[in-house]
């Protein structure tokens, strides 16, 4: 990918998570379902589209239910979301540096489609603004630009509601594109 004045975006997390901390990276969750489904396999740089991703990726113990799709939940409000009121699971990152975010792509495990996900962020870890709502329920693999002209160093993905009966929410991989403060090492000023 590629940024403003095509400056090649960097991809975060930088390292392949193998924990829930790790390399400066903090990764945080409403809950998983149970192992391996831990919420660093969905920052570990491994993804498997239009296939099944049997184990990889993170699964949300919370129960999504319903008569039919979009299945909700009751439970696991995002904590610190401005609406306080919407409940669902959430996948978290927290990066070393703050960056401005500039694209967000999604890996979804498949058939297991998240539909309405709200994209949160926060530079202080106290204060957490909807960036965008998504419906993801089109793509296997959902991708959106972003484009903030903000630095975040704190980012959410809260999951509302999903379009599958199994109970969960889930990320098979979840990558964040940007550039941090500070960084031009690319941009160049003509001179007379």
């Amino acid at each position: 990918y590629t940024g403003p004045h095509d400056r090649p975006l960097r991809k975060y997390p930088e390292v392949a998570m193998t924990g829930p901390s790790q390399g400066g990276y903090t990764i945080t969750k409403s809950s998983h379902l149970s192992n391996p489904y831990r919420e660093y396999e969905a920052f570990n740089h491994v993804t498997e589209t239009g296939g099944n991703p049997g184990t990889e990726g993170w699964l949300s113990s919370t129960v999504y239910t319903g008569s039919s799709s979009p299945y909700t939940t009751t439970t696991n409000t995002f904590p610190g979301a401005p609406s306080g009121s919407q409940n669902g699971a959430y996948l978290g990152i927290q990066l070393p540096n703050k960056i401005k975010l500039q694209v967000i792509k999604v890996y979804q495990r498949l058939n297991e489609n998240n539909i309405e996900a709200v994209l949160y962020a926060s530079d202080n870890g106290s204060d957490w603004y909807a960036l965008k709502t998504y419906d993801m329920s089109t793509s296997e693999v959902f991708t959106d630009n972003v484009n903030s002209t903000t630095l975040y160093d704190r980012f959410v993905l809260h999951i509302i509601s999903v379009d599958h009966p199994y109970g969960y929410a889930a990320v098979e991989e979840l990558e964040l594109y940007g550039h941090e403060e500070g960084d031009s090492s690319l941009d160049t000023t003509l001179k007379s």
